[in-house]
């Protein structure tokens, strides 16, 4: 029998090109960020979006995106599209609904958030404040360092004296430095909850008020701005006559840059 394959070599070498590039790295770069921000199109421009979940549902098994598959006007489902894989297609209705569902609980999740927020100090404004304390810390620090070049410059420290004072004063700059950097992270972590709220929460609201009133391509193009992708998982086949939603999806919400 014939065989037909497509083999990748994936110990390839990678070197530095000889030509001048014809864009800067910079610009290549802008270029990518747009691109993650900017998912692309689940079907192609010259066909209309026929299911609301398109672009959006993932196999948990297999990891491929799920796809739609027409059976007649009440049957429409969405299946996995990898040979061999083990989990079984669902109805699109149900799945939308599921979807629709859990967007409902996230969104209460987001306002239980920003509530318990309002009651409790600003966390931004506590971590602002111990990010300006450690600044000063380590201004000061940095200044007794300097002095103490100058006094063993001036011959007031022997070089003893000075090697023990400079390294205390340095492993408390380095100490300083990796609070800082923790500090940094926690502060860059609390602007995006913040940024993420303040963004889908008036976004999934607007979704949920209209999206009964919508065809399927607005009601994709609104699910792909608040929603990332859901996995989804079924492994036991529905009984006749239902019920159709033993099954397990998980939502991964668009976290906003």
């Amino acid at each position: 029998a014939v065989v037909h394959s497509r083999p990748r070599n994936h110990n390839y070498d990678i070197y530095d090109g000889l030509h001048e590039p014809i864009i800067s790295q910079e610009l290549f770069q802008a270029v990518q960020d747009i691109f993650a921000t900017h998912p692309s199109k689940p079907v192609a421009s010259a066909w209309e979006i026929q299911n609301p979940l398109a672009g959006l549902v993932y196999c948990k098994l297999c990891g491929h995106r799920m796809i739609r598959r027409p059976q007649d006007k009440c049957k429409t489902m969405i299946k996995c599209r990898t040979k061999g894989c083990s989990c079984i297609a669902s109805y699109e209705y149900v799945l939308e609904q599921a979807t629709i569902e859990a967007l409902e609980r996230y969104l209460e999740e987001l306002k239980l958030e920003e509530r318990r927020e309002v009651r409790k100090t600003n966390t931004l404004e506590v971590l602002d404040s111990e990010m300006n304390s450690i600044d000063k810390e380590l201004l000061s620090l940095s200044e007794q360092l300097d002095k103490a070049y100058d006094l063993v410059e001036k011959g007031i420290y022997t070089p003893e004296i000075f090697m023990k004072r400079s390294q205390t004063l340095q492993n408390k700059i380095s100490d300083l430095h990796s609070r800082r950097d923790k500090l940094d992270k926690r502060i860059e972590k609390e602007n995006r909850i913040l940024n993420k709220r303040q963004i889908l929460i008036p976004k999934i609201e607007n979704l949920l008020d209209i999206y009964d009133t919508l065809d399927a391509p607005n009601k994709n193009a609104l699910l792909t701005e608040v929603i990332e992708s859901i996995d989804y998982v079924k492994t036991e086949r529905s009984p006749q006559g239902g019920p159709y939603d033993n099954f397990t999806i998980e939502l991964h919400p668009r976290i906003p840059v």
